[in-house]
């Protein structure tokens, strides 16, 4: 009776004396915090910005502190979606920082789960600043790239890269 032993995936069946394997692993964990701290300033920054154009005016979500810039501010009347877009944005923006401090300490799976949420509400407040028909400005951009750039924080913390060369000698 003849049985073959399994091998893991990725071996050579067989390999020549002479062949030398190089292995070096590529991980992106470490510019990963800073792409969901980028991203979280970003979101608190969006409260600062216009997020679209009312009456000829620059218009501000509710509550905003809008900067200096020379805009002639108009502040959204407080509705369901301003308020939402304005809370859901604020606590994206806070659900990012936890994330990672929750990272730091426990280096654990609860980090990606916050960072996730994180992520979704940063992109649902764009979905529910939609459904308000104005056009859209900085704000509405600025949370736009900050929920960008935290998914690849999200994802580039969860991911690695192997690359095998053989070098032939």
């Amino acid at each position: 009776m003849c049985s073959t032993i399994p091998q893991p995936l990725g071996e050579a069946e067989s390999s020549a004396p002479s062949e030398k394997t190089d292995h070096k692993v590529v991980a992106f964990s470490g510019w990963a915090p800073y792409l969901v701290v980028l991203g979280s300033l970003l979101d608190i920054l969006s409260t600062l910005f216009p997020w679209g154009r009312a009456f000829g005016q620059d218009a501000f979500l509710p509550f905003s502190v809008p900067l200096p810039l020379g805009w002639s501010v108009f502040l959204l009347e407080n509705t369901f979606y301003t308020m939402t877009v304005n809370v859901v944005v604020r606590l994206a923006s806070v659900l990012g920082f936890v994330g990672l401090l929750v990272r730091g300490r426990a280096k654990n799976a609860s980090s990606t789960w916050v960072l996730s949420v994180s992520v979704g509400l940063s992109f649902a407040a764009l979905v529910v600043f939609s459904q308000i028909e104005l056009g859209f400005s900085y704000g509405f951009y600025l949370v736009l790239v900050g929920g960008i750039l935290k998914l690849a924080g999200v994802i580039g913390q969860n991911v690695e890269i192997e690359v095998f060369s053989k070098d032939a000698g």
